[in-house]
């Protein structure tokens, strides 16, 4: 029996493996879970049960995105092995910890530990009723960020059989679909543009009174103001792209940026409230006619090389083809993808991930 039980968890393991891409998928803190779920249920030991089909439904909270309670009930449908057209109904129910260990694409194996209680009501005679511990492990396949599919196999231990001769080792394995609902999303958190340092001023010293002839003392050095040759807010000793387009926004190292502008995992459509930010690059581009402009892409650190730098290239097409469909030649745009060489902020956050997930502009004269 074991052995069905074994050649269904590779089964879906196997089946959840076709279906892997590079994409990235977890579970979500606060989010509530539903997962209908069917299976089979194997007996163990002096029970004198058949093993039989099981099914029932689990509800879940995730406390994080890597823990989660859940509460399961499942129906069994048995017989005795002594009776002939004795069936026995049972009711499996638990409450368990489940621990979301990490994420492969969309692929997101778990561990589970719980306890709960077990109720066999045969057709013939009295109903038992025990305690139970079990322990064991799924895999969550994610078609969407809001659907999974799930397989699960638990080590049951019913408590009234510790400490006879033979104790009743349980098994239970299902296949499952989980519905998420709710939960913390990323937001990202962008940080102003520093305003720029206004250049030193001259100070003026005091016209001093001659009481006495004294000898003049030489003039000191004045050391000359810091210049912004672009007038972008950063001075041209620290600005790392000179020659910025007048009227542009930019970070602290003076590059031109699309403040306010940034994309979803695994996402390359411009969401409509960035139309404004960049209507107004269209307008700066527009007052420079002599300039080019090189649309550059970038991503977080999730995900394979080769998919990230397809990724960064299809933000930065976005971008191109939305400011050419303002009037823009497009022989003056030009899109380039970085994938996730070039990071803005640290990737071992959600924040520093999602100011990842941009666009930057180079002008080009």
């Amino acid at each position: 029996m074991k052995k069905n039980c074994l050649t269904l968890t590779v089964s879906v393991f196997l089946l959840l493996t076709l279906f892997m891409t590079s994409g990235i998928a977890e579970d979500r803190q606060g989010a509530f879970t539903v997962t209908p779920n069917i299976g089979w249920y194997f007996f163990e030991g002096n029970q004198n049960l058949d093993d039989g089909i099981t099914s029932g439904i689990n509800l879940g909270y995730s406390i994080t995105k890597n823990w989660a309670v859940e509460g399961s009930i499942n129906y069994i449908d048995s017989d005795r092995k002594d009776f002939k057209d004795s069936e026995v109904s049972g009711y499996l129910y638990k409450l368990d910890a489940l621990y979301n260990i990490t994420s492969f694409g969309k692929l997101v194996p778990y561990l589970a530990v719980g306890v709960g209680g077990i109720t066999l009501d045969p057709s013939r005679g009295s109903s038992e009723n025990d305690f139970l511990f079990n322990y064991g492990a799924g895999l969550k396949y994610f078609l969407t960020d809001d659907i999974a599919l799930r397989g699960d196999v638990r080590h049951v231990l019913p408590y009234g059989s510790l400490g006879k001769d033979e104790s009743q080792n349980n098994l239970l394995c299902t296949v499952g679909v989980s519905f998420l609902f709710g939960g913390e999303k990323e937001k990202p958190k962008v940080e102003e543009t520093p305003k720029a340092e206004e250049p030193p001023k001259a100070v003026e010293e005091p016209a001093q009174v001659e009481e006495q002839p004294k000898e003049e003392e030489p003039p000191k050095a004045v050391e000359p103001p810091r210049t912004d040759s672009d007038g972008d807010g950063v001075y041209d000793d620290l600005d790392k792209c000179p020659n910025t387009p007048k009227g542009a926004t930019v970070d602290s190292r003076g590059c031109w940026i699309l403040e306010g502008v940034y994309f979803d995992t695994e996402k390359w459509n411009i969401v409509s409230q960035y139309f404004p930010i960049l209507d107004n690059v269209v307008g700066i581009i527009k007052k420079n006619p002599d300039m080019k402009l090189e649309v550059q892409g970038h991503t977080d650190i999730r995900g394979t090389e080769k998919y990230n730098q397809k990724l960064s290239e299809n933000r930065a097409k976005s971008v191109l083809e939305y400011i050419a469909g303002k009037g823009i030649d497009r022989e003056k745009l030009t899109a380039k993808g970085f994938g996730y060489s070039v990071p803005a902020a640290p990737n071992d956050t959600a924040e520093g991930m999602a100011k990842n997930r941009r666009v930057e502009l180079k002008p080009i004269y």
